[in-house]
């Protein structure tokens, strides 16, 4: 079976899959969303074991074993239901999206956009993310996703005809330099998700009291525009039929005058605020990922930090470049 051919059988079964999945009532479909993402977590050893591996990294021991097992299969769960949203966000939005979803701060973002440099969402991996855009589409909002490739074009071209069908335009992560600019001076609110390890050229941060790398993107598309960055959420509530999306107020930026400064002190003031919301919600954020790698870029530059500044502060607890241990300072 050539690639191609897999990949177009998939892409079929995804749009198959999703008309199926509209026409089921609500709590029907969420409870399949449950059902598969328990079968994930029985079957998906590699994923589950990362999950896990994450949790310990990140509490330690201020959770138990019991504690961050249940936090993982709960992660898992809220990823088949975010598959079942994914699929019906169409039919969903035939209604009034505040007639199941709470919409805190909302405001917030219209003030914003009030002074015509368009917008920043500041968002992660949490809760119902994908739902957010779509619904802030419907009601009225411009909106330009930032989206990963899934790997396979297909997927891809499943997946970002299904957000555009919303009433949202997509754009790739590699098109984002220039893509991204252009969208803040039409006044777009341009969502970015600002939780994972980028593979290149990322910044050092401290996350969870461990040394990570994160996207430079939003604070380097803020400090250049002039454009507000909102912290937004999409919360699922105890009805896994009901949302509730949090929109803070703009971020006060920092500026000292030193560009690279500016984008290292904001790029940890960002994922600040998305570590406070992973911890109010922590069975909802996407601990399968390798969000605590260190990749070759940033074992480069905490080396060259180390060198000029000594250690990096973790806090009390022992930062990684592996995961566990203290980096070695290394002679300059």
């Amino acid at each position: 079976m050539s690639v191609r051919f897999f990949s177009r059988l998939v892409s079929l079964l995804l749009r198959v899959t999703a008309r199926a999945i509209r026409i089921l009532p609500g709590f029907a479909a969420h409870r399949l969303g449950q059902a598969m993402g328990l079968l994930g977590f029985a079957i998906g050893r590699k994923h589950r074991r990362l999950a896990l591996h994450n949790l310990r990294l990140a509490y330690g021991e201020e959770k138990t074993e019991a504690e961050r097992r249940t936090i993982a299969l709960k992660s898992f769960m809220n990823m088949g239901q975010n598959f079942i949203d994914f699929c019906r966000m169409q039919s969903l939005l035939r209604k009034d999206p505040r007639s199941f979803i709470e919409m805190e701060g909302f405001d917030n973002i219209e003030k914003a956009l009030a002074q015509g440099k368009g917008a920043i969402l500041l968002t992660g991996h949490l809760g119902s993310w994908e739902l957010m855009a779509a619904a802030y589409a419907h009601l009225g909002l411009p909106v330009t996703a930032i989206v990963s490739s899934i790997g396979d074009p297909a997927v891809d071209q499943f997946m970002n005809t299904m957000r555009e069908s919303c009433g949202y335009e997509t754009l790739p992560k590699r098109d984002a330099t220039q893509g991204v600019a252009s969208r803040l001076r039409q006044n777009i609110l341009v969502g970015i998700l600002a939780d994972q390890s980028p593979r290149n050229d990322g910044v050092p941060v401290e996350f969870f009291g461990r040394t990570a790398g994160a996207t430079r993107g939003p604070a380097v598309f803020a400090l250049r525009s002039g454009s507000p960055v909102i912290p937004a959420f999409a919360i699922r509530l105890e009805d896994p039929t009901k949302h509730k999306f949090i929109v803070e107020k703009p971020l006060e930026l920092i500026r000292t005058g030193d560009i690279s400064e500016d984008i290292a002190r904001n790029t940890q003031l960002f994922q600040s605020v998305i570590e406070r919301y992973v911890r109010r919600y922590p069975e909802q954020w996407l601990w399968m990922q390798k969000r605590w790698k260190i990749r070759s870029y940033l074992k480069r530059k905490l080396e060259k930090s180390q060198c000029h500044e000594g250690p990096p502060s973790t806090g009390g607890r022992q930062d990684s470049l592996s995961g566990g241990a203290r980096p070695t300072r290394r002679p300059c």
